[in-house]
């Protein structure tokens, strides 16, 4: 970690190097990775109790924009944050009138207009769809899904009629499916558990999308696999002792061309390697026993062709974890040592073709990470 004086605004500018792990120092190449901040790339504010952000061109207009939902167990509002087109959020809109217990959106076009639309799932209130007006504000649609504990929701065509359907995960109750387009058909998953997040993917290659449900409490994650006819029936359970989970995300990380599963967890993190029996018994730990990791995300940063992971922590230094041929390369980024960091997500947001990272706080203000090269930097951070 180094600090250097940007000398024309006299802002302190964090930047960090991302380099490959090779045998006997390789020195830094010209064009290596840097991910730099400073405080005009943060945004929201620090009594939102923020609790994600999702990233989706919102506006039609090219890049990346963020949805921002606060709240959590207290009403607060949820935003649209307008790109100025070079990575920051400069202009925003409520999403709505009220004020609610936002947990997670589902970003997803769900009318067929080619924009994408916002579903919040809401803490033991009603969630609501807010469909998109086409000038980055959006439109309240109304209730939807179940009232109760919710804490996500995600969007996929689960029984492949060509609808979009949404899965919501409620801690301590029965995770469920509001099947679309009306989304007043509901089905119920068993078991009932302390799920908190979701993710959505096919991991055994036949063409139906199977869930996995971050459970925060004793038993372990769950995936749930889809068996075409509508239903769950086989399941797999990712090993408890691990930890609790708070977040989940999917990609290939080591690169043979099926679908892992990544936990991030209040203890050890860990990748669950698939297999061709989908039966996830292969594991790797990474992360801190003593760190509540709360979201998770993955990309090639880099661009090295290997996907790489993000992880917020709450209350301890986020961090990068660069897959390298030998492992995975933690970087911290320590710009918010304390924060209570609850999701991260990845984006070209400066239109340069790499992922950025942004982080969500809670009790502080979110923050945003460019991904550019040493040149690169003092540019990306002053415009």
């Amino acid at each position: 970690m180094t600090l250097v004086n940007h000398p024309a605004r006299g802002l302190a500018i964090s930047w960090l190097a991302v380099w490959s792990a090779l045998p006997g120092g390789t020195a830094l190449a010209d064009d290596a990775r840097r991910f730099v901040t400073n405080e005009y790339f943060t945004f929201g504010a620090s009594d939102y109790n923020t609790v994600a952000v999702e990233l989706a061109d919102v506006d039609g207009d090219g890049d990346l924009d963020a949805v921002m939902v606060n709240g959590r167990h207290w009403a607060r509002p949820d935003l649209v944050l307008l790109n100025n087109g070079f990575g920051r959020f400069l202009i925003g809109n409520t999403l709505g009138q009220e004020l609610a217990t936002g947990y997670q959106p589902a970003v997803t076009d769900l009318n067929g207009d080619a924009m994408p639309d916002v579903v919040v799932a809401r803490d033991r209130v009603p969630s609501h769809i807010f469909v998109n007006t086409g000038d980055g504000t959006f439109r309240d649609a109304g209730p939807v899904g179940p009232t109760g504990p919710t804490r996500a929701v995600a969007a996929a065509d689960v029984d492949l009629d060509g609808a979009t359907d949404l899965i919501f995960s409620l801690r301590g109750k029965n995770n469920q499916i509001a099947f679309g387009p009306d989304f007043d058909r509901v089905a119920e998953l068993q078991p009932a558990e302390q799920s908190v997040r979701l993710a959505v993917a096919d991991l055994n290659d036949d063409s139906f999308p199977d869930l996995v449900f971050a459970n925060l409490g004793s038993e372990g994650s769950l995936i749930q696999f889809n068996d075409g006819e509508g239903g769950f029936s086989r399941s797999v359970r990712l090993d408890p002792d691990r930890g609790r989970s708070v977040d989940v995300a999917i990609g290939d990380i080591d690169a043979d061309g099926l679908p892992d599963v990544v936990l991030a967890s209040v203890g050890t993190n860990t990748v669950f390697l698939n297999d061709q029996q989908q039966e996830f018994t292969q594991e790797i730990p990474f992360g801190s026993d003593d760190v509540r990791s709360y979201g998770i995300a993955l990309a090639d940063l880099d661009q090295d062709g290997r996907t790489d992971i993000a992880v917020a922590n709450a209350g301890s230094t986020n961090a990068i974890y660069m897959n390298r041929p030998d492992g995975l390369l933690r970087i911290e980024l320590p710009e918010d040592p304390d924060a209570l960091s609850y999701d991260v997500s990845i984006g070209d947001l400066d239109g340069n073709e790499f992922p950025d990272l942004v982080f969500a706080n809670s009790g502080s203000m979110s923050r945003i990470y460019l991904n550019v090269t040493e040149g690169e930097a003092e540019t990306a951070l002053s415009r």
